[in-house]
C-alpha cells in the first residue's frame, strides 16, 4: 500500500499545476476584455431610433458606412452600442448652467447700474426682477410667464388697496407694478435671446427647452 500512495503523492503535484494552467487560460478565454467589449457588434432592433452622444440628434444609417451625424458630423456605428446612444439624456445641472450665468450677469447689470442712487432698495429690486425675468425666459413655458406676471401685478395691487384701504392705494399698486414688470421684461428678452440661440446650435441639451 505505502508505493501507491508515493506514486500517488509524486504524481499530485504535476496534475494540480496541470488542472491550474487549463482553469487559467479557461478564465483568460472566457473573461472579455474591455476592447473585446467595445469591439462587440450589437444590430439595433427594427425601427429603433438611435442617437448622436454629441448633440443627440436622431441618426439615420441607410447608406453604408462610415455613418455621419448629419448635425455635428460625428462618425458612428450601428454595429457598436458604445458609438450612440439609444435615448435621450436630460443633464439638470448642464441644461440650466446657461439660465444661471445669465441670470448672474442680468443681475449684476441691474444692481451696478442703479447704485449710482446710493440706495440699496432700488437695484437689490431692480437685480431680483432680472434674476427673475431672465430664468423665466431661458426655461419656463408661456403660460407660467404669463401667470408670474398676472400674480406681480395682483399682488401688487392688493399690497396697495391693503396699506391705504382705499381706491387710491389700488391704482398706486397697479403703477407698482409696471414698474416692477419693466425689468422682469427685459429679462425675459433676455433669456429668449439665449434660448434661441442655443436652440439652433449643436447643444445636446437644446431638446429639453419647454
Amino acid at each position: 500500500m505505502q508505493p501507491r500512495v508515493e506514486q500517488a503523492a509524486s504524481d499530485s503535484p504535476e496534475e494540480t499545476r496541470a488542472d491550474t494552467s487549463s482553469t487559467t487560460e479557461n478564465s483568460v478565454s472566457t473573461e472579455p476584455t474591455s476592447k473585446q467589449e467595445e469591439d462587440r457588434v450589437e444590430l439595433p432592433e427594427v425601427g429603433e431610433i438611435l442617437y448622436c452622444r454629441r448633440c443627440q440628434e436622431p441618426l439615420s444609417f441607410f447608406s453604408t458606412g462610415p455613418w455621419h451625424c448629419w448635425k455635428c458630423n460625428l462618425e458612428f456605428d450601428p454595429r457598436r452600442p458604445r458609438s450612440y446612444l439609444r435615448r435621450r439624456a436630460l443633464l439638470r445641472w448642464k441644461f440650466w448652467f446657461p439660465g444661471f450665468c445669465l441670470s448672474v450677469a442680468c443681475g449684476m447689470l441691474g444692481f451696478g447700474l442703479l447704485t449710482q442712487t446710493r440706495e440699496l432698495v432700488t437695484p437689490t429690486i431692480a437685480a431680483a426682477t432680472l434674476i427673475v425675468g431672465s430664468l423665466l425666459g431661458y426655461g419656463a413655458p408661456l403660460r407660467l410667464r404669463l401667470y408670474v406676471m398676472l400674480f406681480v401685478v395682483l399682488a401688487c395691487m392688493l399690497l396697495g388697496a391693503l396699506a391705504t384701504g382705499s381706491l387710491l392705494g389700488l391704482i398706486a399698486g397697479g403703477a407698482t407694478s409696471v414698474v416692477l414688470l419693466v425689468p422682469v421684461v427685459l429679462g425675459l428678452a433676455a433669456g429668449v435671446v439665449l434660448r434661441q440661440v442655443l436652440a439652433q446650435s449643436n447643444w445636446d441639451q437644446r431638446w429639453y427647452f419647454p
